[in-house]
């Protein structure tokens, strides 16, 4: 699914362009390349937009060392 992608035509409106960058897979894909919000920004997010950047909680991980 990350090749999935949807162009747009030319801005001709004032204002900015805002976009959404919605990924979809399994739960326990949710962490997958690393990202986790910081503390910083889910302090500043309402509750409702917490839990769309963070919709599981997550699961601290330690790397398994040969």
């Amino acid at each position: 699914v990350d090749a999935l992608s949807h162009g747009s035509a030319k801005r001709v409106n004032e204002g900015e362009r805002r976009f959404v960058v919605y990924r979809y897979g399994p739960s326990w894909g949710n962490f997958r390349f690393g990202y986790r919000p910081s503390p910083e920004l889910l302090a500043r997010l309402t509750e409702r937009r917490r839990k769309i950047v963070q919709p599981l909680s997550v699961m601290e991980r330690v790397p398994n060392v040969g």
